[in-house]
């Protein structure tokens, strides 16, 4: 049996190797006395082994040996002679003997190497003592760094959790700010969705405050309420990332309140890598706009209160004014309509002057006390009406009419310590008038109330101003003219502008007929009252002049017995009516109407007018009368002036036979060519007077001279000169026939100078005269005479237009010849 090995084996047969000192960083010192007592308990361990081995293999050989040897113990114990009978014996006790020996040298030869290896180790151990010393030494001074490191990563730490601390602090402090910031926060990522929000967003919404609003997550800007409110260029702006201030919303929160926001904007700087946002402000300022409301209105009131009095100074008239009084009252309250109603005394009636924005019809006027304005002027005290429709004031005739929630305030009108009217101002419900807007109201009425009574009293001076003016007029057109038709006409003009009435006429009293009959008329829609005829004691009219009084009615439409108007009141609409006589020195000269289509209530001023009119109408008339009269003798006297004209003119062609009818051609002519100048009716007149008179001075010319049939001797033309002075000084006695001399007395003048009987030249000599001195020559030559044949009419044009200048006025042949006047004539 051999035995071999590698190497010594300690208990488990594991080769030994030194131990080998570590490299590594040093370890705990508790780790590392813990592994260096492991391996001394190892080594020992293996030491007692092998001593343990070694004494037994000893023990074992010496037993056998003695026994062998001292009592032969293998023979009888192991039955030696057995064995002995055995092939190979001896080897077998030899190798026994060997095996023991070989154990002992080997146990003894372990015992030296764990010796060794214990020495060995107790080296290695020593070192490592050594090591242990200078890696403690090491550690130590690597632990006293490590411990000021961690001091200082200690300290470090302790000052980053203050700065984390102040940090969390500094958010707490920022979050509890925003939430407590009383302006909306709200924070838009870069495609403008809502990502952040305060509480005061919240609260402007009137969401709750642990609710997160219909915002969140929006897209804020295509939100249709947002774009609603904003406007295009603030959308376009805020959409831009673009800064903005001072952009006001209005917008009614869930709660239902009204609310006024200001936003401003502002684009956030994105961090590296991230994608910017945009801060949007939104700053509550309901109580600010409230504020600027309430100190705009102030300052409107106080604005209105002297554009009011700056307005009603200078208003001239109530029309002008009362527009004005309501406009601006409804504007200042708040109101949405309203009027102005006037209290007259003498009726004591309280009737609406002026109205605006009404609807519904207005009752009729109302007793004093009746009515709303009615209490108000009565009791002096302003009256507040929340809804009309269910005031126990309002008419019921009304009331039906009146839209619901509409209401009212209501303050009396004062000038000095009287109250002539009321300002009635209305609005709609939730909207309630209080008693600081009936303050405003006193005060505002207080104004008008003394302009009101100003411009009154300036209307009534002015009015009356205007009827003495009228008067003046009518007086002016009576007295500058006897047409009676022109006289009424103004008169009734007059009557209808300054009595402010539909429609007037007059009717003229015919004696003869007695019958009044329609003369002249003014405002009706038909000519039936123009021509109209009644009697005496029929209508109202006949009534009015065969009793000699006034006839007021009305209501025209409750009177039936008066067929003349009942026919005319379908298309002319008239309710009031007044009938004046017209006397003139005592005598019935015509009834002058007056009609109106309302209620015409007049005051006594008004009468007065009326009847002053009618006098001065009466006058009219009678003074067109008696000229009528006296114009017709003046007719029937010129006409005989006239007859007697013309009969000395024929009478003068009948003298003359060679010249027959050239008077009445020449007449014909220059009165045809006076109408191409400047020349009156009155003129013409006296033109066609000396047209016929021209030779009215040859009556004077002895018949000799006058009819020789051949040319006249010198001496004879020295007498037929003659014949304009003998006309001159036949008619100039005659008074109405002065005016006719000139074509008599001067139509044998000459421009040049060169005629006859005074030699004027030029413009001396009388238009009608140059004018006449044409037409005569024309005539003259285009007619026969005893002692030549007349001319042709070219002839005798060419020898007019060729005497231009030296014997006839070169205007006259000018328009004598382009006018076509002288032309042939047919002979007698």
């Amino acid at each position: 049996m051999k035995l071999t090995g590698a190497g010594p084996v300690i208990g488990d047969g594991a080769p030994a190797t030194p131990a080998q000192p570590s490299t590594g960083g040093p370890e705990p010192k508790r780790g590392e006395a813990t592994a260096r007592q492991t391996s001394n308990h190892e080594a020992a361990k293996r030491q007692r082994i092998a001593r343990v081995e070694i004494v037994v293999i000893l023990l074992a050989a010496a037993i056998i040996w003695v026994l062998e040897n001292r009592f032969n113990f293998m023979d009888s114990f192991l039955a030696w002679d057995v064995i002995q009978t055995l092939p190979g014996a001896d080897e077998t006790v030899a190798a026994i003997i060997f095996l023991s020996f070989a154990l002992g040298v080997f146990s003894y030869r372990r015992l030296r190497e764990v010796q060794a290896e214990v020495q060995e180790r107790q080296k290695v151990e020593g070192t490592l003592r050594l090591l242990q010393i200078e890696m403690e030494s090491r550690v130590q001074a690597r632990t006293a760094e490590l411990s000021q490191a961690n001091t200082a990563l200690q300290a470090e730490a302790d000052e980053r959790i203050r700065a984390q601390e102040s940090l969390r602090q500094a958010d707490d402090f920022n979050s509890r700010l925003v939430d407590a910031c009383p302006a909306g926060i709200i924070y838009l990522d870069h495609n403008h969705r809502v990502s952040f929000e305060n509480p005061a967003v919240r609260r402007m919404m009137g969401v709750a405050e642990d609710t997160r609003s219909q915002v969140m997550g929006q897209k804020l800007f295509e939100l249709p309420q947002i774009r609603a409110l904003l406007g295009d260029s603030a959308l376009q702006a805020f959409e831009a990332g673009q800064s903005l201030r001072g952009v006001v919303m209005h917008f009614h929160t869930l709660s239902g309140l009204d609310t006024d926001v200001e936003l401003t904007s502002a684009p956030l700087e994105a961090e590296p890598g991230q994608q910017g946002g945009m801060l949007l402000l939104a700053l509550d300022i309901t109580e600010r706009k409230r504020a600027e409301s309430e100190l705009a209105r102030r300052l409107a009131e106080l604005e209105a209160v002297s554009r009011i009095s700056t307005a009603l100074r200078g208003a001239q008239t109530l029309e002008d004014m009362l527009p004005l009084l309501v406009d601006e009252t409804v504007s200042i309250i708040g109101g949405i309509q309203g009027s102005i109603w006037l209290y007259d005394a003498a009726r004591d009636e309280v009737e609406v002057a002026f109205e605006r924005g009404w609807d519904a019809s207005r009752p009729g006027p109302f007793k004093g006390g009746q009515g709303i304005p009615g209490h108000v002027i009565s009791s002096g005290q302003p009256y507040i009406a929340r809804e009309l429709r269910t005031d126990p004031l309002m008419p019921d005739a009304v009331r039906g009419q009146i839209p619901a929630g509409l209401g009212g305030v209501c303050v009396p009108i004062r000038a000095a310590e009287e109250i002539i009217g009321a300002l009635y101002v209305n609005t709609m419900l939730p909207r309630e008038f209080t008693e600081a807007d009936a303050h405003l109201l006193t005060t505002l009425a207080e104004i008008a109330g003394n302009a009101i009574r100003r411009t009154t009293l300036h209307q009534q001076t002015e009015r009356r101003l205007r009827h003495l003016l009228a008067l003046s007029d009518i007086d002016r057109a009576i007295s500058s003219s006897f047409v009676l038709s022109l006289s009424l006409t103004t008169l009734l003009d007059q009557l209808v502008d300054q009595l402010t009435v539909d429609a007037a006429d007059v009717l003229l009293f015919n004696a003869s007929s007695q019958m009044l009959e329609g003369v002249a008329a003014r405002g009706f829609r038909s000519g039936a009252f123009e021509k109209s005829q009644l009697r005496l004691g029929e209508g109202h009219a006949g009534r009015a002049a065969l009793e000699r009084r006034t006839v007021h009615i009305s209501d025209l439409a409750a009177v039936t017995d008066n067929p003349r108007l009942a026919e005319a009141l379908p298309g002319e609409g008239f309710v009031g009516y007044f009938g004046v006589p017209l006397i003139a020195k005592g005598k019935i000269q015509g009834v002058l109407e007056v009609f109106q289509r309302a209620r015409l209530e007049p005051d006594q001023e008004w009468l007065d007018f009326l009847n002053t009119l009618a006098g001065q109408a009466a006058i009219a008339i009678d003074n067109a009368l008696l000229f009528d009269n006296l114009q017709r003798s003046n007719t029937e006297l010129a006409l005989a002036y006239d007859a007697t004209i013309e009969g000395w003119s024929h009478a003068l062609d009948l003298r003359d036979k060679e010249t027959e009818g050239h008077t009445r051609r020449v007449t014909a002519m220059t009165i045809q060519m006076a109408q191409h100048f400047d020349l009156g009716q009155d003129d013409m007149t006296q033109v066609r007077w000396g047209a016929l008179l021209h030779d009215i001075g040859k009556m004077g010319i002895p018949d000799g001279i006058l009819l020789k049939p051949g040319p006249l001797t010198a001496e004879e033309w020295v007498v037929m000169r003659k014949h304009p002075t003998f006309a001159y000084e036949m008619l100039s006695p005659i008074r109405y026939l002065r005016s006719a001399l000139d074509i008599p007395y001067c139509h044998h003048e000459k421009w040049d100078g060169t005629g006859y009987p005074r030699g004027l030249t030029g413009e001396q000599i009388p238009l009608t005269a140059r004018i006449f001195a044409v037409v005569d020559v024309w005539d003259a030559l285009t007619s026969d005479r005893p002692y030549r044949a007349a001319w042709p009419a070219d002839q005798v044009r060419e020898h007019i237009r060729s005497l231009a200048g030296t014997h006839f006025d070169p205007r006259v042949v000018k328009i004598a010849l382009d006018s076509g006047i002288l032309v042939g004539h047919e002979r007698e």
